[in-house]
């Protein structure tokens, strides 16, 4: 989980009336979803044109920037939506915020590297390619309580009381209200995990050759 991934979808909704139901078998999906599978037809020839271009790509078509403006956003919305009670605990937010800043600086480096990048240099191209599939991955936080939802931006907070667009794991520990103090020991854990793990992803995509001091 957290490499790259697709939703393709012919309508904004992905489900219908019978599905996951008794009436959701073959005869259904001919009749009345999809006659002729017109549509399934064009959704395997997208992803499998998708596919055929990832695969032909002598570098991956994948510009890590754009995770910085979800990242600043979720950032604000912690600190409007939670900063002044964190503070009341004594939980700072400071080193997720200095995370949140050196990975859009890592992006926006990382970015010009790629612009850069000799293409006849095997090393170099699978250097970054690797990369970029790996910031995807650091995104990833296995101790998230759910099985399946573990990123740390683009998973449900499964908070139904609380709207906030703050980090999903944040909202989820502060849903209705830390009452004692292991609930906000639960928030100060996740704080922490989420920092670690932004820090985590600007590492993967930081300068190689600078970090050992390389030219």
């Amino acid at each position: 989980m957290g490499d790259f991934s697709l939703m393709t979808n012919y309508s904004p909704r992905s489900i219908y009336p019978s599905y996951h139901t008794a009436y959701d078998n073959m005869d259904v999906m001919e009749r009345f979803v999809d006659p002729d599978f017109t549509v399934h037809r064009a959704m395997a020839r997208i992803s499998g044109e998708l596919v055929r271009r990832l695969a032909d790509a002598l570098v991956l078509p994948y510009d890590s920037r754009k995770y910085g403006p979800s990242l600043s956003a979720f950032l604000q919305a912690t600190e409007e939506d939670f900063g002044s009670r964190l503070i009341n605990q004594d939980i700072s937010i400071d080193a997720l915020r200095l995370a949140v800043y050196n990975y859009i600086a890592a992006a926006e480096g990382f970015q010009d590297r790629t612009q850069a990048i000799d293409k006849k240099d095997p090393i170099q191209v699978r250097r970054l390619n690797d990369q970029m599939v790996q910031v995807n991955t650091a995104f990833i936080d296995i101790h998230q309580p759910h099985h399946l939802n573990k990123h740390v931006l683009y998973s449900p907070s499964g908070c139904a009381t609380n709207t906030s667009a703050a980090f999903p794991g944040i909202v989820r520990t502060m849903c209705d209200g830390p009452v004692n103090e292991e609930g906000w020991e639960e928030v100060k854990k996740q704080v922490a995990a989420i920092t670690s793990t932004i820090q985590s992803a600007a590492d993967v995509i930081s300068d190689v050759d600078s970090i050992l001091g390389s030219s």
